[in-house]
């Protein structure tokens, strides 16, 4: 995660510990909102495509499309 990169950093004193505290804080205000984006969408009519229900037939539907297939080729011949 970024806090154990934040937190190596610091220990390397690649930065000081405010600039650390600072973007942990920043991190997990940011880790919050998307979370929250998250959740919303997937509860909002603005999920994407892959959350939608693709289009079942009834049995009586596909039965009446056999059948007619089945009198549309006896009629070609």
């Amino acid at each position: 995660m970024l806090t154990a990169q934040l937190t190596i950093a610091f220990d390397q004193r690649y930065i000081d510990e405010k600039t650390c505290q600072s973007l942990v804080d920043q991190y997990r205000r940011v880790s919050g909102m998307l979370s929250n984006l998250i959740t919303y969408l997937k509860d909002s009519r603005y999920r994407g495509t892959k959350y939608e229900k693709p289009a079942t037939k009834s049995m009586a539907e596909e039965v009446n499309e056999i059948l007619q297939k089945i009198r549309s080729e006896k009629d070609d011949k």
